[in-house]
């Protein structure tokens, strides 16, 4: 019997016919929830997301989105500092990503199978905006794939500047300390648009963990873990800033948009000790540590 003669005998088998069939489901499988995703996306109301404002209701406690406008304190007046050692420290990539960082979530799957380190979440900063916006703090991944779609709504409807924006204003600093205006008054007594890159890099190190490690503020005292993550934050904002400088026509008047543009265009910002330099705001870690000193002793 040639081949051809049995390739078609084969064609003819009731399990071939079973493949056939097993494929055209798993097609069908894999296209109607695909659809239904898309339908669900295109019809997503976000509502006046551009000027949504959350807030602490004084009699209740909860915390309420509102729809203001008027209480976002814009990218404008937030200090170039704080844009930079948030860009740095929780999302390099914010700037040319598509909501979702693929990269940073490979890598965070190599390093927990090979190197069994602990599974990062690996969450951009609209990812982290939609969680704080959108949705509840359970786990499940029906709600992982609500995250998803919402930050690519969000990523269509806004420009990264206004999801930047929204993120600041919305963001924990502390208990009941929501939103860059409220944690630069509280920690420093000072405007956003005041902060210092020593004081922005304490209120970026709070963002992971803000209620627990705003307690050390109060006391002033930090283990060991701690100070290595301070150090950590602090050093990978000032490796940015360096990089900032050696390409910037803008200095010394620059804000957020230009440290916007700046990690739009620089594709590798790996951050390495030798790219630290002598400037006037690389302090020493001492010296750095003796801004909390200056953090009020009776909150919480």
């Amino acid at each position: 019997m040639c081949l051809r003669t049995l390739c078609i005998k084969l064609t003819e088998t009731t399990t071939f016919k079973q493949t056939k069939t097993a494929i055209y489901l798993s097609a069908i499988l894999a296209i109607v929830p695909t659809l239904i995703l898309l339908l669900y996306y295109k019809s997503l109301d976000l509502g006046a997301i551009r000027s949504y404002y959350r807030y602490r209701h004084p009699a209740t406690g909860n915390i309420v989105t509102t729809g203001l406008k008027s209480q976002l304190t814009p990218l404008e007046e937030i200090s170039p500092y704080i844009t930079l050692a948030v860009l740095a420290n929780e999302d390099t990539a914010f700037a040319r990503h598509p909501g979702i960082d693929l990269l940073q979530i490979w890598q965070a799957l190599c390093d927990f199978i090979l190197k069994g380190k602990q599974l990062r979440g690996a969450s951009t900063i609209s990812q982290q905006l939609v969680k704080n916006l959108y949705l509840s703090r359970e786990r499940s991944f029906l709600r992982k794939l609500r995250e998803l779609i919402y930050t690519l709504k969000i990523e269509h409807l806004l420009s990264k500047a206004e999801i930047l924006t929204l993120y600041l204003n919305n963001i924990e600093f502390g208990e009941n300390i929501i939103g860059i205006s409220n944690a630069s008054k509280f920690y420093f007594n000072k405007q956003p648009s005041e902060v210092t890159i020593n004081e922005a890099v304490l209120l970026v190190y709070l963002i992971p963990n803000p209620i627990r490690r705003s307690r050390f503020f109060k006391t002033n005292k930090f283990g060991k873990k701690e100070r290595h993550i301070l150090l950590n934050t602090f050093n990978k904002t000032i490796a940015a800033l360096t990089r900032f400088r050696k390409i910037s026509d803008r200095l010394p008047n620059f804000d957020s948009y230009d440290i916007l543009s700046f990690y739009r265009m620089n594709i590798n910002l790996s951050n390495h000790p030798q790219d630290l330099l002598n400037t006037q705001e690389h302090t020493n870690f001492k010296v750095f540590l003796n801004i909390l000193s200056k953090i009020p002793q009776n909150n919480h």
